[in-house]
């Protein structure tokens, strides 16, 4: 890895990427939120990739790069199209590695993301102090404080059955097999953390490739996380790097709205029958159709609740999905496309530009 310890060109430690959607006031605020943490974590770029939205917001958030005096700081890129979560990143960290030889760190970062100011230098600082911590993640928090933890075990069958049955004795006898990492204060290993704040090494990058831009939205991350601890590197959930997120901004969906749940079920499909096998996919619909019902009629006969909630009508909708998708010939989903890191070009002796183009 080449030392930056240059000071007559613009070189930076950490890229953060923000990929916006029709929410570039949301945007503004978590770039404005990042440019305050860098200045506790060394040389840093902010990469804003406006993914072809439809109500101005690439005017938007270049004007408040003048306004505003963002400067170098900052650059703000259109896309001329959207091609969901994985591909506006790519595009984004291909674009500032290019350009850039010096960054280390990439710091992915919803932009209904709002990280505190030690977040990013907590991020960096368990990388550095971790040699094979390829990934980390932050705590996120959502929009009443409540703690959302980052850190994940990979999806399984039982671990779909488990999220949806919610009984309190599984849950404690078989606590080590479910999705969630119960919480911690100390940084803990984990299979997948959150791409709302997923920082990861450009050696890694370089080593497993981009993200899977056959994901739309959902999934990505996890997928990503597989490769890289397959990779031989590590994924870790840093409880002290905070950020507080307002789910569903980014995506334009709060709640488990129809659009969210069409991508969340198709990328869903995807992961499953691709990582684990269509019968494990099966498998783990009808565990998760059990275990919701289970749920519903426990509510029903001893809290004597009768309507379904919007979460349980998703999942109703899972195994209808997948179905269909069986018969159409569809359930694995788009082909793998997973771009790989553009090579190392040292830049010219003149300053970096603000505005990449």
């Amino acid at each position: 890895m080449q030392a930056d310890n240059s000071t007559s060109r613009e070189l930076h430690d950490i890229a953060v990427i923000i990929v916006n959607y029709n929410s570039a006031s949301s945007a503004i605020c978590s770039t404005e939120s990042v440019l305050a943490a860098g200045e506790k974590s060394g040389r840093l770029r902010v990469c804003i990739l406006d993914n072809a939205s439809p109500d101005g917001s690439f005017a938007v958030l270049t004007h408040a790069s003048l306004s505003r005096h963002w400067g170098s700081r900052v650059s703000v890129i259109p896309s001329p199209r959207n091609g969901g979560f994985s591909a506006g990143n790519n595009a984004a960290i291909g674009l500032i590695a290019r350009r850039d030889p010096g960054i280390r760190y990439f710091l992915l970062l919803n932009p209904d993301a709002i990280i505190e100011p030690t977040g990013i230098a907590a991020l960096v600082e368990h990388l550095q102090r971790n040699p094979r911590a390829g990934v980390a993640g932050a705590t996120l928090h959502g929009g009443a404080g409540s703690g959302v933890l980052s850190g994940s075990r990979r999806p399984t069958p039982l671990r779909e059955f488990l999220s949806t049955v919610r009984l309190g004795f599984l849950d404690r006898k078989l606590g080590a097999r479910s999705l969630r990492i119960p919480p911690s204060d100390a940084p803990h290993r984990c299979d997948w953390v959150s791409g709302a704040a997923l920082m990861v090494r450009r050696r890694v990058l370089e080593d497993v490739g981009l993200l899977d831009e056959g994901f739309f939205l959902y999934f990505e991350e996890v997928e990503f996380c597989d490769r890289v601890r397959r990779a031989g590197w590590e994924v870790w959930h840093v409880p002290r790097a905070r950020v507080y997120h307002e789910e569903g901004t980014s995506t334009g969906v709060s709640g488990p709205g129809l659009s969210q749940s069409l991508h969340w079920i198709a990328s869903r499909r995807r992961y499953l029958s691709r990582s684990h096998g269509v019968s494990q996919l099966f498998l783990a619909d009808l565990l998760m159709v059990l275990g919701c019902l289970i749920h519903a009629l426990l509510a029903f006969f001893l809290l004597r609740r009768s309507a379904p909630s919007s979460s349980q009508w998703r999942i109703s909708r899972v195994l209808i999905d997948d179905l269909v998708a069986l018969w159409r010939d569809a359930v694995l989903g788009p082909r793998p496309h997973i771009p790989v890191l553009p090579p190392r070009v040292q830049p010219p002796s003149s300053h970096l530009t603000g505005l990449y183009i």
